[in-house]
């Protein structure tokens, strides 16, 4: 046996080594060797190769699948960083929720220049997100412009500072997004420069589609004690997106559009990095938790609609239109107004 032969094998037998179960199979060099081979072929090639290579080697595939594994080098260590949502401590007192709404929708329209009533839906889907769990639905959060520079990327800013255990990103996969969803709920998914990523990936929209709905869920097969099993991934949570052009369809219908326009000569916004700003920002996202904690548990979900809406635009305003009620004063007519205009009614 050559160096480079007898190298091989040592390497497959001791990394083969660490499965304590099958190991004793390995009865000669040529399994070793065999094994060494197979770890090192591409995924597919070793689907198609693995039964044959259980026969020859005179084992079950699953105990093949064991020693293969085991024989692979070890993953290299993820260079991305651990997810970790932020956490408000609620306000130190009680809060009025029609008061706090007005102060939310007056602080997002120092920082974006809006479309009529566009302020007062973006108050209300803020102050949905903590309290979400309690609605069959909850809508999708449409932040589009036509072109560059209109402030959508600023609004999502904002939105991130008032939200629920907010997580942004520019770009997410469907896996990542059920992941996330499933393991760390309640969690607010933002998602920027979505043209760039969303229209061609059918298997995101699917997932994203899914989650409007309390009940959305997708199934995967997931490896459980060496066998792929089919397992439950839950959906269900808000989702704004960010964008330049139109959602697709199935996305667009189930959101609050907010379309956003440069500003016009004269107008003027103040900036993120502006003293003071965040901490504002910060301060009204606690008064939100207080309010959650508080009042959350008695919202009504079966407000009266607006007779204009069609089915699925009053699914999305059950959530807005029953904070909105909660809130009393003017936000009743208010809300009802605002989202009309937004769904063109």
């Amino acid at each position: 046996m050559d160096d480079d032969f007898a190298a091989l094998v040592a390497n497959a037998r001791t990394q083969i080594g660490s499965c304590s179960e099958p190991a004793e199979l390995l009865h000669s060099t040529t399994d070793a060797l065999e094994i060494a081979r197979l770890a090192g072929l591409p995924p597919i090639d070793y689907e198609r190769d693995r039964e044959e290579a259980a026969k020859r080697l005179g084992c079950r595939v699953s105990v093949l699948d064991a020693l293969v594994k085991a024989a692979q080098p070890a993953a290299e260590p993820a260079t991305g960083r651990g997810i970790k949502l932020r956490e408000v401590t609620p306000w130190h007192q009680p809060v009025q929720l029609g008061e706090l709404l007005d102060d939310i929708a007056r602080a997002i329209g120092r920082h974006v220049i809006l479309p009529p009533g566009a302020a007062t839906a973006l108050a209300l889907w803020c102050a949905h997100t903590w309290v979400y769990p309690r609605f069959e639905h909850t809508p999708r959060l449409a932040i589009r412009s036509p072109t560059k520079r209109c402030g959508k990327s600023t609004l999502l800013e904002v939105v991130e500072a008032l939200v629920h255990r907010p997580m942004q990103s520019g770009s997410i996969s469907a896996s990542g997004a059920f992941r996330i969803v499933e393991t760390l709920s309640p969690v607010t998914l933002l998602l920027d420069e979505t043209d760039s990523f969303l229209a061609k990936n059918d298997e995101l929209r699917g997932v994203l589609n899914s989650g409007f709905q309390r009940s959305g869920h997708v199934v995967r097969t997931q490896e459980i004690k060496g066998e792929h099993q089919p397992v439950q991934f839950a959906t269900f949570a808000p989702v704004a997106f960010a964008g330049i052009g139109q959602l697709p369809d199935t996305l667009e219908d189930r959101s609050v559009p907010i379309v956003l326009q440069r500003k016009g000569t004269g107008e003027t916004v103040e900036r993120m990095r502006a003293p003071g700003a965040r901490a504002h920002l910060a301060e009204l996202a606690a008064k939100l938790a207080r309010w959650a904690k508080d009042a959350g548990p008695t919202l009504g979900t079966d407000p009266t609609m607006p007779p204009e809406l069609n089915d699925r635009e009053q699914d999305i305003c059950v959530p807005l239109l029953a904070i909105a009620d909660q809130a009393g004063g003017a936000w009743p007519k208010l809300a009802r107004e605002a989202l009309a205009g937004l769904f063109g009614r």
